[in-house]
This record gives structure tokens, C-alpha cells and sequence, in this order.
């Protein structure tokens, strides 16, 4: 740990190459607010700066941040690149293990998050869809400039452009003005700081692919099923019990 926080030290801008300076008082400034917790203040700079020193002696009276904590400053620590030189595999081994934990308490919250937003998400997908069913009719009633292409291919066209077009609306809005924000100058939008944003998108490309994918694999199946030369039929309906029903 002190050696991980040594780096940090090495690494970051405000100290960069290990001249402390003033610059040291900046970094703590800026790990406390980050080890900061929804209820709880961040640490006033002397309680950080006395922290520090126990965090990175060997002596009778160092000590250990709480393991949150230490994982909020690693993981601001590693998302900015200052972690890149590590080479000790204990360290880079500590480094895993703590944001391992941050990403497995992300997850034991994520059920409630999804039940808190699922009525807006429903609400959402319903003014989508009753757009998607005009698009139909409309494709339905013709169109001359894409008749040559068969009805299905014509509603699925409509899906994908609806699904882009709404992802990319989301991410842009991420980006607008937010008036409400006590610090405009800081949290102006919602991807202000711009600190763990790259890792967020890629989780959600990774998550929304894997929903995407088990998709396309249960309608392949259903349609590899729907095939009577199919050398293997798969039985999506199980047959029912000769004695079911007496």
C-alpha cells in the first residue's frame, strides 16, 4: 500500500516526478474530496495531510485507510494513469483486489437502481414504441422509395436507427448544462469531472452487447428450431404429461 501510494505521489500532475511542494497540499485537497462518501465531509486538508503520514510510515503509529477509502483513491489514482508505472506484482495485485471491491459493491446496489428506474424506463420505451408503430404503418402502407426491400427488413431498419439514434441522444444530453449544480465551474454537466466516464461507456457497451447478443442467440435458436431440415430441432415447448390435466 505505501508503495502504491508513493507512486501516486511520483505520478500525479500536482507532484509530479516526487516534488512534493505546495503541490502535495493540492493532491491531498483533491484524494480527500474523492475518498469523500455520500453524508460524509471529506477530510479538512491538516486531518488528510495527518492521514497521509500514518498511511505511509512504518512506525508505531502508522495505519491503514479504511478499505473504501483506499479504493475511491485508487481507482481516481488508476483512471488517470498514475498507476501505469507499477511494476511490483503485489502492488498492481493490491491495485486489482481493491477495485474488484468497488465494482462488487457497484453490483449488490445495481438490483435496486434498476427497480427505482424501471417505471421511467417503461414509460420511455412506451412513447418509443408507439413511434416505432407509426413508422410500421407508414412502412406498411408503402413506400415508394424503398419498395424493393421486404417488409421485415424495412421494421428492423426502423429498430436499429431507433435504438442508435436514442443511446446517442442519452450520451450527448450527458453532456449539457446543469443549472442546478452548487460549483457550475466544476459540475456543469453530468460528465463533469470527466474522471471514470471511459470505464462507465465501455461497461455499458460490454452490458447492453451481452443483452444485444443472448438476443440474437435465442431468436437463432428459435428460428434453427423452425427449420425442418435442421439436423438438430431444439424443443422450445416441452411436450405435456400423458397424465397432465387428470
Amino acid at each position: 500500500m505505501i508503495e502504491i501510494l508513493a507512486e501516486m505521489v511520483r505520478q500525479s500532475p500536482y507532484t509530479k516526478d516526487g516534488h512534493a511542494g505546495s503541490g502535495m497540499g493540492l493532491l491531498l485537497a483533491q484524494l480527500s474530496n474523492v475518498a469523500s462518501r455520500p453524508g460524509l465531509r471529506a477530510r479538512s486538508l491538516p486531518a488528510m495531510r495527518q492521514a497521509w503520514w500514518r498511511w505511509t510510515t512504518d512506525g508505531p503509529q502508522a495505519a491503514t485507510p479504511p478499505v473504501e477509502e483506499l479504493a475511491l483513491i485508487v481507482r481516481y489514482a488508476n483512471n488517470h494513469g498514475w498507476l501505469k508505472q507499477l511494476r511490483r506484482p503485489d502492488c498492481n495485485s493490491l491495485v486489482r483486489r481493491l477495485l474488484d471491491e468497488l465494482n462488487v459493491e457497484l453490483k449488490s446496489a445495481k438490483r435496486s437502481r434498476e427497480v427505482k428506474w424501471e417505471n421511467a424506463a417503461l414509460n420511455a420505451t412506451w412513447t418509443l414504441v408507439d413511434f416505432l408503430e407509426k413508422r410500421v404503418v407508414e412502412i406498411a402502407q408503402g413506400d415508394a422509395e424503398e419498395e424493393a426491400m421486404p417488409v421485415s427488413w424495412k421494421v428492423q431498419a426502423e429498430v436499429k436507427t431507433m435504438m442508435r439514434v436514442f443511446t446517442e441522444t442519452v450520451v450527448s444530453s450527458l453532456d449539457h448544462p446543469r443549472e442546478y449544480f452548487s460549483e457550475p465551474h466544476e459540475t456543469d454537466s453530468y460528465l463533469r469531472p470527466h474522471e471514470g466516464w471511459p470505464d462507465v461507456f465501455r461497461q455499458m457497451a460490454s452490458e447492453i452487447s451481452e443483452i444485444l447478443i443472448g438476443a440474437a442467440n435465442e431468436y437463432e435458436e428459435l428460428e434453427v428450431s423452425q427449420t425442418p431440415a435442421a439436423p438438430k430441432r431444439k424443443k422450445l415447448i416441452r411436450p405435456m404429461p400423458k397424465d397432465a390435466g387428470q
